[in-house]
């Protein structure tokens, strides 16, 4: 696909999003009513070649459903959607987004089950779907995300078995499942004397000094540990 049709593919994405989540009520939609040409002059867009690499609609005001063709965003590296009210299930297209690193959707009311497509995603290192309504089990495929460092999924109504393929990640070191219904423990968890009935993840967890945390039974740090990158989350409605 060339330049023009990939930008054109941009567009048609952001717009599906503006009108299926009630783009005309949003709090802050400068750009987008007007459909002005230059997509990085809408409010929460950033482009760099013409693509869209940073789409940020934190706190504005989103009611309704993410579409699929959201998905078609190519080039995104940054996706933030959170403090809104959106609903329905997380589409199976995002697996498509395969420059993403940043993915926060938490604190809206989405449904349904984590699409195992996510497992493509192999470039996201912090992954955050907290305080949805979430359900199903996680999907072992989730193991195929190789740069995955942070995984927020607390407050949601997932069950079932924690994956073992989640030991497949070498550089998580944060999972934080709290408030859900998962069966098992991570051994992460039995290093710091947290034991549930189950099966555990293998003892690579383990073998990081307990610093895996999968606090199923801890409330969550706002701050990483000395020497280890910062994340600070905003408070929860």
């Amino acid at each position: 696909m060339d330049r023009a049709g990939s930008e054109q593919q941009d567009r048609e994405a952001l717009l599906a999003l503006y009108w299926s989540s009630g783009g005309p009520r949003w709090t802050r939609n400068q750009g987008w009513a007007s459909n002005d040409a230059d997509m990085g002059s809408w409010h929460g867009v950033t482009c760099k070649n013409g693509r869209v690499v940073r789409l940020d609609l934190n706190r504005n005001g989103l009611v309704g459903t993410i579409p699929a063709a959201l998905g078609g965003l190519a080039n995104v590296v940054y996706l933030r959607m959170s403090f809104n009210s959106l609903t329905g299930p997380i589409p199976s297209t995002f697996g498509n987004l395969s420059r993403l690193n940043y993915l926060d959707i938490r604190s809206n009311q989405l449904t349904g089950s984590l699409p195992a497509e996510l497992g493509k995603l192999t470039e996201v290192s912090k992954v955050d779907f907290s305080c949805n309504l979430l359900g199903g089990h996680i999907p072992p495929e989730v193991g195929n995300m190789t740069g995955l460092m942070l995984c927020w999924l607390e407050k949601n109504h997932i069950q079932g078995p924690i994956p073992a393929e989640l030991a497949n990640i070498p550089q998580l070191t944060d999972l934080d499942l709290a408030e859900n219904r998962v069966e098992g423990t991570t051994a992460g968890e039995r290093a710091h004397g947290v034991e549930r009935g189950g099966e555990a993840a293998p003892d690579r967890f383990a073998k990081r000094g307990g610093f895996l945390e999968s606090r199923t039974t801890r409330p969550f740090r706002k701050e990483r540990r000395r020497g280890q990158p910062s994340y600070r989350r905003e408070q929860k409605k």
